[in-house]
């Protein structure tokens, strides 16, 4: 088989996926959270939370970078960051509605490192 002759094979098979009535993924959504505190544990345990939440409410549509920006700060805390992506992203409404289960997903978050005693500060920011 050729290049040219797979290539037609995947566009028609990208054709018979019906990923929505009608519709087409066009958009991937990518986001930064970054994580600050003294405590690498605290640090660790909010990084794995983190995976586990986004996985559990995003499924196969979310893809994290293997790689994470890790730094120490002037006062002594360290800061990672984490990028990931959630893909397939179909129209307006579903962009809207995946911020609002990001922004869902902040306050657990926020709620769940309290429970946990953590002694974090960490923020979603939507690359652009």
């Amino acid at each position: 088989m050729t290049k040219t002759e797979l290539k037609q094979l995947i566009k028609e098979c990208l054709c018979e996926i019906d990923f929505a009535p009608g519709f087409r993924p066009n958009e991937d959504l990518t986001i930064v959270s970054t994580v600050t505190g003294s405590d690498v544990d605290h640090l660790k345990t909010y990084l794995l939370e983190l995976h586990r939440v986004l996985k559990a409410n995003f499924g196969d549509d979310i893809q994290f970078e293997e790689n994470l920006k890790k730094s120490i700060l002037p006062n002594e805390d360290k800061q990672v960051e984490i990028t990931f992506t959630i893909i397939d992203i179909i129209d307006a409404l579903m962009s809207k509605t995946v911020r609002e289960n990001l922004q869902d997903i902040h306050e657990k978050l926020t709620m769940w490192s309290i429970n946990e005693g953590l002694v974090i500060n960490f923020n979603f920011k939507i690359k652009r």
